[in-house]
């Protein structure tokens, strides 16, 4: 699990503007897919005050400029034992 999110922290970090790489991997989920033009709600899981706390924390985060296009770019991308990040 750790290398797999190790991975996807990689991908993101390639489309995503440097500002947003300090962020959890939940927060940068959370904050690309709420910049994403025509999504008002994002739904998270809340087992824990920790995920909680870490969502609450996205919140503040800006806007991803572009979103729709690092969404579809992240689609074709295989994130998994081997990761592209050529674009």
């Amino acid at each position: 699990a750790y290398n797999r999110s190790f991975a996807i922290h990689e991908v993101l970090d390639h489309f995503i503007p440097e500002e947003f790489a300090p962020l959890s991997l939940s927060q940068k989920a959370v904050t690309l897919i709420r910049s994403i033009p025509g999504v008002s709600t994002v739904l998270v899981g809340m087992r824990s005050e920790e995920y909680v706390e870490d969502i609450v924390n996205s919140l503040y985060a800006a806007q991803i400029p572009d979103a729709e296009k690092i969404w579809i770019k992240l689609g074709e991308k295989r994130v998994g034992s081997e990761v592209e990040t050529n674009e």
